[in-house]
């Protein structure tokens, strides 16, 4: 036998992932599947009667995933842990692997892993995720920022990095504390930002932000994004929260008791008022398998629970959506 193909690097697992093999048909061949990091047989495959195998170990790539918001105080770039996995196949005569993305896009080479505009709004305490796939080389993140009658630029963080992918944590916070140790100003005397990505001394990626205050109606979530990567939004309210309470109760000789007591709490958000780009990207936070609301600096995950998003009429258009906790609250029974 003869593994004659593997699936492209940094393929997407929520495809397929293809590994093909050839055989003279009268050979039985034992296929053994190992875990991200070698370590473990996840899987096993026996095959026989054919000449040529098509083997898709997609399934047990999405296994290995753990997407989840990066938490970071500064502004650096970050080698996300498990956003890729590596897949072997290890078989009688050698072993081949691949490594995987956790999307349904493949992430093309110095691009932006997100559907998101190039003109996003931030508040002046907030954070974002600028997730792309680099070369080696080094990366810079540069920005200048527009004030009234004032504009400043500077080097927010460099880094040395490997083939793969890459995020930047970008964190205001951090970016304020720098113009205050440089004597340089406030953010808040800032309502424009550029960011600019640089590798290996080339502009990969630029993004406009417009910088706003905070306001307490306001609600960052995020979600796993088509790429694989976290995506953030900053809705403009939680426009209704429920709190529903389930119980399960038995009857006995003290009347009816409960045996489950626990409850869950509801969310309907607005988000604002956006264009056709903006909406079509924010639709794949219905379909995202993950989501967060980020309180305090606190992740909480969420389950949306909406199903359809109006993306385009006539005006601008604003998305709401409902959503539950997924941890339900727990109370005492008897």
């Amino acid at each position: 036998m003869q593994i004659i193909s593997t699936p492209p690097k940094y393929s997407p697992a929520y495809t397929d992932a293809i590994f093909q093999i050839t055989a003279p048909k009268n050979e039985k061949i034992t296929l053994d599947i190992y875990n991200n990091d070698s370590s473990q047989i996840i899987g096993r495959k026996k095959i026989s009667g054919a000449t040529q195998y098509d083997i898709n170990i997609a399934n047990y790539a999405k296994r290995q995933f753990e997407i989840s918001p990066i938490i970071s105080d500064t502004t650096q770039f970050v080698i996300p842990s498990k956003r890729t996995i590596n897949i072997k196949i290890g078989t009688p005569v050698g072993n081949a692997s691949a490594t995987l993305s956790a999307g349904i896009y493949y992430p093309e080479l110095n691009t932006l892993l997100s559907d998101c505009p190039t003109e996003k709004v931030i508040r002046y305490d907030e954070s974002d995720e600028i997730p792309f796939r680099t070369k080696n080389g080094t990366l810079s993140a540069q920005i200048t920022i527009y004030g009234k009658n004032k504009e400043d630029s500077l080097v927010l963080t460099t880094k040395e990095v490997s083939e793969g992918m890459v995020v930047l944590t970008l964190n205001m916070p951090d970016i304020n504390q720098t113009l205050t140790d440089k004597s340089i100003g406030d953010i808040t005397e800032y309502n424009r930002m550029e960011l600019r990505i640089m590798a290996n001394a080339e502009q990969i990626i630029t993004i406009q932000y417009k910088l706003i205050h905070r306001s307490k109606e306001n609600t960052r979530i995020c979600w796993w994004n088509p790429y694989g990567h976290i995506d953030f939004y900053t809705m403009q309210n939680i426009s209704q929260k429920n709190i529903r309470n389930f119980k399960t109760k038995i009857y006995s000789s003290n009347g009816y008791i409960p045996v489950e007591n626990y409850s869950e709490t509801e969310l309907a958000m607005n988000s604002q008022f956006e264009n056709y780009n903006t909406m079509e990207w924010l639709s794949q936070l219905v379909s995202s398998p993950k989501a967060w609301i980020y309180d305090n600096g606190i992740f909480i995950p969420i389950d949306i629970t909406t199903n359809n998003i109006v993306t385009k009429s006539e005006q601008l258009t604003m998305m709401n959506i409902t959503a539950r906790e997924t941890q339900k609250k727990y109370y005492p029974t008897i």
